[in-house]
């Protein structure tokens, strides 16, 4: 994934930098890097945001989501 496709997932999600970061777990200048090319987005995030686009999960769905799965294990 490129920093373009990162920043268009991220638009589509109706993300900013920010948001984005706290739901990945990662610091803003991290995500604003990624969006810059600056650094390589790890292809578990590349994943993630291709998944959530195409089936328009939320930060808010998926985190719910694996609660509920923490809870019934």
């Amino acid at each position: 994934m490129s920093g373009a496709e990162y920043l268009a997932a991220l638009d589509r999600l109706d993300l900013t930098h920010i948001e984005a970061a706290a739901f990945l777990g990662v610091n803003e200048k991290t995500s604003r890097r990624w969006g810059l090319d600056e650094h390589a987005i790890p292809a578990s995030v590349e994943m993630l945001l291709l998944v959530m686009a195409s089936y328009g999960f939320t930060p808010e769905s998926v985190t719910a989501l694996v609660q509920e799965k923490r809870q019934a294990a």
